[in-house]
C-alpha cells in the first residue's frame, strides 16, 4: 500500500524551510527574506526534522509517498540540480540527470519511506547545486509491525528490490561528495593526477604556433554533428547487444548495454556516441541502431570516468576511446552539465585541420593521423593561452569560460579535423550558445601555443 502526500515548500530553489522556516499541515511553506538565491540549512538534526519531511508510522513492508515541490524562487537566474540523494529506507526518484530550473519554474520530486524492519528512521534529503554547493532537509519516519504485503520483484515500491548503484537517484549510494567514486554528469571528469586535470605550472614558456588567419570557417566546434551525445545506461533502457570488431586493442566482441531507445550515432560519417554505465565511459565510432535491442559499431574504447586519465595505454596497447590518439572522446568535450555549474576545471579537447597536423603521436598520445609535413603540431601536444594574456573583447559567457580553461589548463591535440575545432556535447546546449561559441573561436584558437 502506498500513501501519497503532497507538501510543497517554495521559497528557494530547493526543498527547505530556509532559516526561519515553518512546516505544517500538508502544505509547508518558508519566508525568506532576500529575493532568492540560496540560504544554507542550519545543520542542527532536530531543526532538520522540524523543517523536513516526517512520513509518521508506516507499516513494514509498506511505503508512504511525499512529493516535494522544487522551485527556483531567484528573480535573475536559473539555477541547476546536478543531484538529490538519500539514504535508505528513503528513496528519492524524478532526477537522473542535471535539470536546470528558470526563474520560477519548479519541478517535483517524489520521496518514498519504505521501512524493512521496525525502527525510528532519520535520514536527509541531499541536494547539490551549481558551482558544488549543497543542501539538505532532513526526513524522518518510524516502521512499526504489521503484515507486509507479498513482495513482487519488479514492483518499484518493494522494498528488497535490488538498487542500481549507478543510479544518480539511488538510495543506496554512500555519499553526496564529488569523490565518492561515483561518478556524476557535471563532475570533473577522470582521475585528479590526470594531465587533463592538471594546470599548467606557474611560469610555464610556450612556442608560437603559426596558425591562418581566421576566415570565419577554419575554426569552429563540433555540435549538432561529428560530436558525441552523452547518456547514462540505466537498468529501465533497452538493452542492446552491440557487436565490436577488433579495434583499439579491444577483441572482437558484443557487448551488452542499456541504451535509451532511439538513440543511436551522431549525425556525420563518424557516427560517435558516449554510454556512461557506472563509471565506465563506452566510446562508440559509427554506431549504428539497427533494432531497439541491436546495434554495431566500427571500433570501440573504454575508460573509467574516476579512476583513469582518459589517455590510452601504449603497452600493452589500449585506447580509452575512438579519437585518433587513442583517448576517450569524453576527455576535454564540452559538457553543459560541467559548464552550467561554474568554470571548466579540465583541459578542453581539439582537433586540427589535416594541413596543420603533423605526423607520429607525442606525450601520451597512442597513436596518430595526422599526416602533413608542414603541419604546425602533433596528437599529443597540449597547447595553451600563454598566463597573463588579456581576454579578447566580445567573447559570449561560455566563450569566456573557454578562455580562462584555456590559459590555466590548455588543450589537447587529439584529432584531425576538416578544421579546428573543439567537440560540444551533442545532446545539450542550444543552437545560439554553439554560434556564439563558433564566433568566439576566430579570436581564440589563434591564442594557442604549444606548452615547453
Amino acid at each position: 500500500m502506498l500513501r501519497n502526500v503532497r507538501r510543497c515548500i517554495t521559497p528557494l530553489l530547493v526543498m527547505l524551510a530556509g532559516c526561519g522556516g515553518q512546516v505544517s499541515g500538508d502544505t509547508g511553506e518558508a519566508d525568506v527574506e532576500d529575493e532568492g538565491g540560496i540560504t544554507p540549512l542550519d545543520a542542527d538534526p532536530d531543526g532538520l526534522y522540524a523543517q523536513g519531511l516526517d512520513f509518521g508510522e508506516v507499516s513494514v513492508g509498506q511505503s508512504a509517498e511525499r512529493t516535494f515541490v522544487v522551485k527556483n524562487n531567484n528573480r535573475r537566474r536559473s539555477e541547476t540540480i546536478y543531484r538529490v540523494r538519500t539514504n535508505a529506507p528513503f528513496a528519492v526518484t524524478g532526477l537522473s540527470s542535471p535539470v536546470t530550473l528558470r526563474p520560477g519554474q519548479s519541478l517535483e520530486l517524489p520521496v518514498r519511506f519504505t521501512p524493512a524492519e521496525v525502527g525510528d528512521f532519520s535520514g536527509s534529503l541531499r541536494v547539490t547545486l551549481r558551482d558544488n554547493r549543497r543542501q539538505s532537509v532532513g526526513l524522518h519516519g518510524v516502521a512499526t509491525s504489521g503484515p507486509a504485503d507479498p513482495t513482487d520483484p519488479t514492483d518499484p515500491t518493494d522494498p528488497t528490490e535490488p538498487t542500481d548503484p549507478t543510479d544518480p537517484t539511488d538510495p543506496t549510494e554512500p555519499t553526496t561528495d564529488p569523490d565518492d567514486g561515483i561518478f556524476t554528469l557535471g563532475e570533473r571528469p577522470f582521475a585528479a593526477s590526470s594531465s587533463w586535470n592538471t594546470p599548467i605550472r606557474a611560469g610555464a614558456s610556450y612556442t608560437r604556433l603559426n596558425w591562418p588567419r581566421a576566415t570565419g570557417y577554419n575554426y569552429w566546434v563540433n555540435w549538432d554533428g561529428y560530436s558525441p551525445a552523452v547518456y547514462f545506461s540505466k537498468p529501465s533502457d533497452p538493452l542492446v547487444s552491440v557487436r565490436v570488431p577488433y579495434s583499439w586493442g579491444y577483441p572482437e566482441q558484443t557487448i551488452q548495454i542499456h541504451v535509451p531507445a532511439g538513440v543511436t550515432g551522431a549525425a556525420g560519417t563518424d557516427a560517435e556516441l558516449i554510454v556512461i554505465d557506472g563509471n565506465v565511459v563506452h566510446n562508440f565510432w559509427q554506431f549504428k541502431r539497427t533494432s531497439t535491442t541491436a546495434a554495431t559499431c566500427e571500433a570501440y574504447g573504454r575508460a573509467d570516468a574516476v579512476s583513469d586519465s582518459g589517455w590510452g595505454r601504449k603497452s600493452p596497447f589500449l585506447g580509452a576511446g575512438i579519437v585518433a590518439a587513442g583517448a576517450s572522446q569524453f576527455a576535454g568535450l564540452l559538457v553543459q552539465a560541467e559548464t552550467d555549474r561554474g568554470e571548466i576545471e579540465h583541459a578542453l579537447q581539439i582537433a586540427l585541420e589535416f594541413a596543420l597536423q603533423k605526423p607520429n603521436p607525442v606525450g601520451e598520445a597512442i597513436s596518430s593521423d595526422g599526416g602533413s609535413s608542414t603541419g604546425i603540431s602533433q596528437e599529443g601536444e597540449r597547447l595553451a593561452i600563454p598566463q597573463g594574456t588579456a581576454m579578447p573583447a566580445g567573447l559570449s559567457p561560455l566563450g569566456q569560460k573557454v578562455f580562462r580553461s584555456m590559459v590555466k589548463y590548455g588543450v589537447f591535440n587529439i584529432d584531425v579535423g576538416g578544421c579546428t575545432l573543439l567537440r560540444a556535447q551533442n545532446n545539450a546546449y542550444d543552437g545560439n550558445t554553439i554560434d556564439a561559441l563558433r564566433t568566439d573561436m576566430n579570436k581564440l584558437m589563434p591564442l594557442l601555443q604549444r606548452v615547453n
